[in-house]
């Protein structure tokens, strides 16, 4: 079983406005489904950065076998969340909104990483392995919202399959 750390806000909640127009985090549509599916399979562990938000996970944390309240995503975090979760690093895949600060201590530990990014500028990089490409393809697609009783088919043959990203 590998295990999939799930990183920041932004990956699974948007900000919404409330009636008065004030900022409010709420869930995604396509969330649930999307950690129905890879719990199933995979160990899922979430990190949020600050403080703790138990009124906001409350639906989903039954999906996570470990979450981790952070002030940054370290090196440190990272190794505690392996050995918690029993894992080898090389069965760790690192899906989140991934800021170019918090890369490095990905790099230095050749965890696989799937970036989920919201900001427009900033562009994916090519994939040179075609299942990889089609893996973010699908993750995406989930997150997102579309074509979801395809995409979610789509996704478990792709998760099924060995994946080097």
């Amino acid at each position: 079983m590998s295990t999939i750390i799930i990183e920041g806000v932004n990956t699974l909640w948007k900000e919404d406005h409330n009636r008065l127009g004030f900022p409010k985090l709420r869930l995604r549509d396509s969330a649930t489904p999307c950690l129905e599916i890879l719990a199933k399979k995979h160990d899922l562990v979430l990190f949020l950065k600050g403080k703790k938000r138990k009124r906001m996970i409350r639906k989903i944390k039954k999906y996570f076998s470990k979450i981790y309240f952070l002030n940054s995503f370290s090196e440190e975090d990272y190794i505690k969340a392996i050995n918690d979760t029993k894992s080898l690093a090389s069965q760790v895949v690192v899906l989140g909104n991934i800021k170019d600060s918090d890369m490095e201590p990905l790099i230095r530990l050749h965890l696989r990483t799937i970036l989920i990014d919201r900001s427009p500028e900033r562009k994916l990089p090519p994939y040179k392995h075609e299942r990889a490409r089609c893996l973010v393809e699908a993750v995406f697609k989930i997150l997102f919202g579309s074509d979801k009783t395809r995409t979610y088919s789509y996704l478990k043959d792709v998760l099924d399959a060995s994946i080097i990203l």
